[in-house]
């Protein structure tokens, strides 16, 4: 009887500490994150907004088309939930594909090329806060650096526009710059990296939100 009792003690005790081991690798869940709704209103474009550009680097007609929204719901990964919604885009006349991502921490642009993947990825933060943080940030990462400054008016490309912000990203490979507001979206847009080189002027637009 004595055995008996001493195995039901340790099948006990071993039981008790699989379940405690259990319970120390359950994360607990966190509060959905969802993205700003006055960043979502800012530039949440929808299919048929346009922008089309005279692209003076290289004398020819330039344009973004927004073909497609996802709105990725929160989720449980076992650390935070987040929302995310993806805007893509395709530039003409050079098929690019162009993807805007408005998450909870950060907005970022991605561009890409499909038909020649080797030319590499660029993704250049357009904000990581709302209101807009300006100044100058620092990544102890890549050494690249993220200044924002608002202009009440500015001069892009020789038209004044109101409620500027210009955003200026710089790594080792180039500095990339990108002019927009609420109302015009993108008014600018100068990519001066190793992979691709635009200097983009607004010539007209449609926002579609």
């Amino acid at each position: 009887m004595k055995l008996n009792v001493r195995k039901l003690i340790v099948v006990t005790s071993i039981l008790l500490l699989v379940v405690a081991g259990l319970c120390s690798c359950v994360r607990p869940k966190r509060s959905p994150v969802y993205v700003n709704a006055d960043l979502r209103s800012y530039f949440g474009y929808e299919p048929g907004s346009y922008w089309v550009f005279y692209d003076s680097l290289h004398n020819t007609t330039d344009s973004l088309y927004v073909v497609n929204k996802i709105d990725h719901a929160p989720y449980y990964d076992g650390r935070s939930p987040n929302e995310v919604i993806e805007i893509y885009m395709i530039n003409s006349p050079d098929n690019l594909s162009w993807m805007l991502s408005l998450g909870a921490a950060s907005t970022t642009m991605t561009v890409s090329d499909p038909n020649n993947p080797s030319r590499g990825v660029v993704a250049d933060p357009l904000t990581n806060n709302w209101p807009f943080d300006q100044g100058t940030t620092h990544s102890s990462f890549d050494s690249s650096t993220y200044e924002c400054t608002f202009f009440p008016t500015a001069i892009v490309n020789t038209v004044a526009y109101n409620n500027v912000y210009k955003v200026v990203n710089t790594k080792k490979t180039g500095s990339d710059t990108y002019y927009f507001n609420a109302d015009n979206g993108f008014t600018g847009i100068q990519l001066n990296g190793a992979f691709y080189q635009k200097n983009l002027a607004l010539v007209r637009y449609k926002v579609v939100r």
